[in-house]
């Protein structure tokens, strides 16, 4: 993986970009390459994502409940986890 080194960024754009950060729950990196990879690929092609970025948005699959309706049912009625069947 290459790294680069960015000098003389204005404090302005470098706050803007921390902010943005940590709205979105990113590290300042995360988010630089975020915007970087959207910006400069080609219309068409997906941007490709980090193992970590890929692991965070993907939907885990299984028989846990895994919807925000099932959770909150399950809140809901006082359900305990040792109800829920693990495979």
């Amino acid at each position: 993986m290459s790294s680069i080194t960015i000098r003389n960024l204005d404090p302005a754009i470098k706050e803007r970009l921390r902010v943005r950060a940590a709205q979105h729950g990113h590290s300042m990196e995360a988010e630089a390459r975020h915007i970087m990879q959207t910006a400069l690929t080609p219309p068409g092609n997906p941007p490709s994502r980090n193992l970590y970025d890929r692991d965070r948005q993907t939907p885990c699959s299984g028989s846990w409940p895994a919807t925000a309706a099932a959770i909150g049912e399950s809140r809901g009625s006082r359900a305990v986890m040792s109800s829920w069947k693990v495979p």
